[in-house]
């Protein structure tokens, strides 16, 4: 309450007008107001809190502290869709590791919330109107919300044969999911189909969604009985598959909700097994033809612009590298350093091909030199084009989104082919965030004097990154490493590297790092984050993003933040272009601050 009272006082001694107001001023009563949300929220006063953060909104934009605050209001408050609204634009306000953390906290919370709602609401009709008994309804709960490739502890056992006989001639992939056992629990004996089987399926429809997207069903002992999960793997927007239920990941989540399944049960009514794999595939279609979820058309929208963009450049692209389009697996590999190429195609160790950079962080040479540069003059034709592109993160005002050029089918090509066996080789030792990848995000980051000259240090929203240069001629622009964040050491400097063309450096997501500043020419990287969700799920990347234990003495200079960091100007003068951070930093998080600690605002 005191806190309350406190905030209100700040904001009350600023004027009125936040027109009036200066840069600084502005940014202090942002913060105050988000400040005032904090304290209003930990007192029950849930409108007022709503009500402080849409005005820290209106003083400075669309600030993730903000609209985080005012989605947690608004989750209290029961207008979960508000809510969700404001999360998806809270993950886009920042690529922070750290901010990703808290609005994926924030989402699992409004899943809960939503489905708590559930059993009055929509699970409730839909077990009634189709005479679901309750462990039917629980699966079709989980289906939609638990981890996507967790182990049944059911006694039953998938009947794989029957399970064969019903996979389309056409399916892309049938199998074991091969999720590695430290992902999830003990391995298990050869033969025990208790581990998930998987169905990987093309399936286009309507006038949005024409292109083939990629969709994968997993399937449990439970089945026929229970639905499979189902996600759609390819990069899209679509309103029925933006789970888990109640939640929204633009990069690796795409599950399918309970509106979905509520279709499913509908479209198979009258057959004896409503959950087969031709009417999965069946409401999936039609899902893509007619509006289904909430959203649809706005969404749907949204992925057919994004096509449009590749369809406009690949009627303008240089041809310099035709492997890229379409990419045949051998195509793929070609691309790559010889030695490397060698090395994968033979099935021989790559880890006597990798420099240790410092502890954690590996150099290799990945692609050859001539299709580096063939690769960069696809990128500078669609620089040259004039088509939109969407910028890869907050951080990044001049690089392009790589799959929303058309390179998505040559990523994801690349990352089955060469950097999941990578990853998996060079982290086999960590808790396993290399072990299984499907989904990814690629984009090109360019760095000049006169646009981007830096990169201030953070930590990706990816579980393994990979980070090769392009080019060009250029100066400065080394990559700095901390440590990894949530340990003592994470902003304690390790070595800065110095980048070359055509060669990759790879390291988990969650070590800090950053780019100091270019001093002469332009250099381009290819940056691919790689996700799982079996590693996401697990209990281990649970721990692994939660703990956070106390820093033993104060930051290295080279490893504070301006975006992040509660004392960065007690080490560092901030950028002029980048006082309005002042105040606003939450790292270290409290209690695990140094001795002696003083954060740079009292």
């Amino acid at each position: 309450e005191g806190a309350v009272e406190a905030y209100r006082a700040a904001v009350g001694v600023l004027p009125g007008e936040s027109e009036a107001l200066s840069p600084a001023e502005r940014s202090a009563l942002g913060q105050a107001l988000v400040n005032l949300a904090a304290a209003e929220l930990r007192v029950g006063a849930h409108a007022a809190a709503e009500a402080s953060a849409t005005a820290a909104l209106e003083v400075e934009g669309p600030t993730l502290a903000a609209l985080y605050r005012r989605a947690v209001a608004r989750r209290l408050l029961g207008e979960l869709e508000l809510a969700y609204e404001d999360l998806q634009r809270a993950a886009s306000a920042s690529s922070e590791a750290g901010a990703a953390r808290l609005v994926r906290e924030e989402l699992a919370k409004l899943q809960q919330a939503a489905l708590a709602a559930q059993p009055e609401g929509r699970l409730e009709a839909l077990a009634e109107e189709h005479g679901l008994s309750e462990a039917e309804t629980a699966e079709l709960a989980a289906a939609a919300s638990e981890p996507f490739y967790r182990r049944s502890a059911s006694d039953d056992r998938l009947d794989v044969e029957a399970l064969r006989a019903e996979v389309p001639s056409d399916a892309l992939y049938f199998g074991p999911t091969e999720v590695v056992a430290t992902t999830t629990v003990a391995p298990r004996a050869a033969g025990d189909f208790l581990e998930p089987y998987a169905l990987d399926v093309a399936i286009a429809g309507g006038e949005f969604y024409r292109e083939p997207l990629v969709f994968r069903l997993v399937f449990g002992p439970r089945y026929p009985a229970a639905p499979p999960k189902v996600r759609c793997v390819s990069l899209a927007q679509h309103a029925a598959f933006v789970g888990p239920e109640g939640s929204h990941d633009a990069h690796h989540s795409r599950r399918a909700t309970i509106d979905f399944y509520a279709a499913l049960l509908s479209d198979s009514a009258a057959s004896p097994r409503r959950y087969s794999v031709a009417a999965t595939i069946r409401c999936v279609r039609r899902a893509l033809e007619e509006p289904l979820g909430r959203g649809w058309a706005q969404l749907a929208r949204k992925h057919k612009e994004r096509q449009l963009v590749i369809d406009a450049f690949a009627s303008r692209r240089a041809h310099a590298a035709p492997e890229l389009y379409p990419p045949t697996d051998r195509a793929v590999l070609d691309c790559l350093a010889p030695r490397l190429r060698d090395a994968l195609d033979t099935g021989a160790s790559v880890k006597p091909l990798c420099e240790t950079v410092t502890e954690g962080v590996f150099a290799f040479d990945l692609f050859s030199e001539t299709f580096a540069k063939r690769l960069l003059a696809e990128i500078d034709c669609f620089y040259a084009s004039g088509l939109p592109a969407h910028r890869p993160n907050s951080m990044n005002n001049y690089g392009v989104i790589v799959n929303d050029i058309g390179l998505e089918p040559f990523v994801t090509a690349l990352q089955r082919l060469v950097l999941q066996p990578i990853a998996a080789e060079l982290f086999a030792a960590e808790p396993h965030p290399g072990a299984h990848f499907d989904g990814h995000h690629a984009f090109i980051v360019k760095y000049r004097a006169d646009e981007d000259s830096h990169l201030d240090i953070h930590t990706d929203d990816s579980d393994v990154t990979f980070n090769t240069c392009l080019g060009r001629d250029f100066d400065g622009c080394g990559l700095v490493f901390c440590g990894m964040i949530g340990t003592p050491e994470h902003r304690q400097h390790t070595v800065t590297y110095r980048h070359a063309i055509a060669r990759c450096v790879v390291h988990l997501g969650n070590r800090r790092h950053g780019a100091d500043h270019i001093t002469r020419g332009e250099r381009l990287n290819l940056i691919v984050w790689n996700h799982g969700l079996a590693w996401r799920d697990s209990p281990a990347a649970s721990r692994h993003n939660r703990d956070y234990q106390p820093e033993a003495i104060p930051p290295d200079p080279r490893c504070v933040s301006y975006t992040h960091d509660r004392d960065f100007a007690n080490f560092k003068s901030y950028p002029a272009d980048r006082t309005h951070f002042k105040g606003r930093g939450w790292c270290p998080p409290p209690g695990a601050e140094y001795p002696g600690f003083q954060p740079e605002l009292p």
